[in-house]
């Protein structure tokens, strides 16, 4: 019988032993679990998940591309401003657009849908690198977005649509309207400043050209209209502020003819000085093409983007809208988790 208690008393003993030691394993294993997810990078197609929902846009630290629909483009050398289409970029995290349109005048109106085509300067933007590829169109553009808001609702698409060579404005207009009231729903029209709830899974427009031909729309956009900032030589203040509406404004700094150190001072002073709020846009470009008559987007985005990866963006800090040439994923995230707070 004592054999039989002892034998029983070693199996309980040699039980609780194994217990204990995987208690702290079990434990060790969670808190690894834990710490992974913590280190788990935010999604860049929906960074904007992570955003309250009460957050004015203009609160927010959003990415953005310059000449949008540049990737390819004759001469590219000159021309040429991305090296993603519009579908990666909205994959790498990127939320303003810069979307220059003109009336393709050699379509009639039968084909309406396809009449505003993608420019860049004198450029057409087309669809593959081949010089005769097809042009892209505002249709493309649009069921691109679409398709993007509809796989990620918690996002939010600033279009900032130009006239590119301003002509045919009437027509622009009527074209450009027309789409936009086919699919009513994805769009923001309003000239206030939404809150990020407001307008989760929609574009919002953000107007540079006037409604010359008295579309029947509810709204016209955002207005996103200022002078065009085309010197070669600095200036005291590189930034102007325009009027939105009676109680909001736009900080705006485009000075695209700037070389480096002077486009990089530009930059710098704007985000130091142009705070954006509730009540404020920063539209803070990086891009440039140079004081030379011969353009070199790319050179210029190679430095001005590596210098703005290296500086240090305080959390918690909106810089407002920040657009870039070239933009990449890696500089994407470096510029929207500035909005999150450790």
């Amino acid at each position: 019988m004592k054999q039989i208690f002892h034998r029983a008393g070693a199996l309980i003993f040699a039980a609780a032993v194994v217990l204990a030691a995987c208690l702290p394993l079990s434990a060790r294993a969670e808190e690894t679990a834990a710490d992974t997810a913590e280190e788990e990078p935010v999604s860049a197609a929906e960074w904007m998940k992570e955003i309250p929902d009460y957050w004015r846009l203009s609160e927010i630290s959003i990415p953005g591309t310059n000449n949008t629909l540049a990737k390819n483009i004759f001469p590219g050398l000159f021309l040429k401003s991305q090296g993603k289409t519009f579908a990666k970029q909205l994959e790498a995290g990127f939320r303003f657009f810069d979307i220059g349109l003109s009336v393709d005048t050699r379509k009639t109106e039968d084909t309406d849908d396809d009449r505003l085509i993608a420019f860049c300067r004198t450029g057409r933007c087309r669809k593959g690198s081949a010089p005769w590829s097809a042009s892209i169109t505002l249709s493309n553009v649009l069921s691109d977005a679409y398709s993007f808001l509809d796989e990620h609702p918690s996002e939010t698409i600033i279009l900032c649509v130009k006239n590119e060579d301003g002509k045919e404005k009437k027509t622009f207009s009527k074209l450009f309207f027309k789409a936009v009231a086919e699919n009513a729903s994805y769009w923001y029209l309003d000239n206030t400043i939404p809150a990020l709830g407001e307008v989760r899974g929609k574009i919002v427009l953000a107007s540079r050209f006037s409604n010359a031909a008295d579309a029947a729309v509810d709204g016209q956009g955002l207005y996103f209209h200022w002078t065009d900032q085309d010197n070669r030589e600095a200036v005291d203040l590189p930034y102007t502020q325009t009027v939105m509406n009676a109680g909001e404004r736009l900080w705006v700094q485009d000075r695209y003819m700037y070389d480096v150190g002077q486009k990089w001072d530009a930059f710098t002073d704007t985000m130091d000085n142009c705070q954006a709020d509730e009540s404020t846009f920063s539209l803070n470009f990086l891009s440039t093409r140079g004081s030379s008559d011969m353009s070199r987007p790319k050179y210029y985005a190679d430095c001005l983007n590596d210098r703005l990866y290296d500086s240090h963006l305080t959390e918690g800090v909106c810089y407002g809208i920040i657009v870039v040439d070239y933009g990449t994923e890696k500089l994407a995230r470096h510029i929207f988790e500035s909005n999150f707070m450790n």
